[in-house]
């Protein structure tokens, strides 16, 4: 049995969900201090034959974004099939991608959900709403737990899932140093993020190395008009659109790029941005894309052909599934899970009719994957010290 991937905007979402509980009172501002200090909920033991209605949550993107929302909610879907549609799995979008507007959406939501899975960066402050549902389950996807300071946090009844983008980094540098024909290759990302920063370190490590072990000359290109600004009020370097939602913006970057000899990016931006950066990518010739999170494939199609070189990918809806299991059979546990290529967690695009790499990188890449599942290589994922 399958089921459609039909998602509920946050309003709708809202609107519907009052209809059938009645009036809920109304929730404090999302702007109140959560002290890291407070006291956490206690452990739920579940009934495991109990029905679980459970939230996949997304902002600005849907749950047909061919990405990490996709992923996630297939993970979500095969746990839902495997209980014989015991449980309830209910999509929704709150389409701004900003924090507040999208943490005080869900917060009203939250009581109706046994289990709430968040994905991204702009729910990375959810500890407000779990502290308030102590009874409740959350998973947050592909972002620290932080409270409003900026400092990692953990709360008992939140899971976060973080995966080692450096890695994912380490494989696409490797793989377009290898493949360049210009030599000019470059990583265009959304926000200046945790993510973001081990994705572009994890790149230049790759592209070391392959310079240093392979006999490549690639050079990261950077455009100093898009560097982050650091909290401190330092440059980042980088290629940084600002905004996940800023497609015009992204496409500028990406041409401006292209225009200074880039022949290969790794494009790590999400939403509207990543969209931008494709459509500057499909107008050139002779430039590809290395897609992150999930297979890209797709998404590089034009008339002429496909602009995905190949992808960096992590194993979003296999963990999604293991969690809701863990909440049904009591072994739940809430803090950080870290995520690499130790516990396969990470990978790459192989499949023939998925990318376009030469036979000698498919074997280079490889090669690399089990030195970095043993440790033997360590990407970098921040400036070396």
């Amino acid at each position: 049995m399958k089921k459609n991937r039909r998602f509920i905007p946050v309003s709708l979402g809202l609107a519907l969900i009052l209809m059938l509980t009645g009036c809920m009172s109304s929730p404090g501002g999302p702007s109140e201090t959560i002290q890291p200090s407070a006291s956490l909920p206690e452990e739920v033991t579940p009934t495991p034959q109990k029905k679980l209605q459970i939230a996949l949550c997304s902002s600005p993107e849907a749950i047909d974004d061919a990405s990490r929302n996709a992923a996630c909610y297939d993970g979500a879907l095969a746990f839902t099939l495997a209980r014989g549609d015991l449980d309830s799995l209910t999509p929704l979008q709150e389409s701004s991608g900003d924090p507040v507007t999208a943490l005080r959406a869900f917060r009203e939501l939250a009581p109706t959900f046994d289990v709430m899975i968040f994905v991204g960066s702009t729910f990375s402050e959810l500890s407000t709403i779990a502290l308030e549902n102590p009874e409740k389950y959350f998973i947050l996807v592909d972002t620290p737990l932080l409270d409003p300071s900026g400092s990692e946090i953990q709360v008992s009844n939140i899971c976060t899932l973080q995966f080692a983008e450096q890695e994912c980094g380490f494989l696409a540098g490797a793989a377009a140093a290898l493949e360049s024909q210009t030599g000019y290759i470059a990583v265009v990302s959304d926000l200046l993020s945790p993510s973001n920063l081990h994705y572009y370190y994890g790149f230049r490590s790759g592209v070391a190395y392959a310079n240093g072990n392979f006999g490549t000359s690639a050079e990261v290109i950077n455009h100093p008009s898009y560097a982050g600004v650091n909290a401190d009020g330092t440059l980042q370097e980088g290629n940084f659109v600002g905004r996940t939602t800023d497609l015009n913006t992204a496409y500028a970057l990406t041409s401006s790029l292209i225009d200074e000899g880039c022949d290969i990016l790794f494009i790590t931006a999400a939403g509207p941005a990543r969209d931008g950066a494709y459509a500057a990518v499909k107008e050139r010739e002779g430039v590809r894309i290395i897609g992150a999170e999930a297979d890209q494939s797709s998404r590089g199609e034009y008339d002429n052909g496909n602009t995905v070189l190949f992808s960096v990918t992590k194993d979003f809806a296999g963990n999604i599934e293991d969690q809701l299991y863990n909440i049904v059979n009591g072994s739940f546990q809430g803090g950080a899970l870290n995520l690499s290529a130790a516990n396969d967690a990470i990978g790459y695009i192989s499949s023939p009719e998925k990318q376009q790499l030469s036979d000698q990188t498919l074997q280079r890449l490889a090669d690399i994957y089990p030195l970095m599942k043993d440790g033997t290589i360590v990407p970098l994922s921040a400036p070396p010290v």
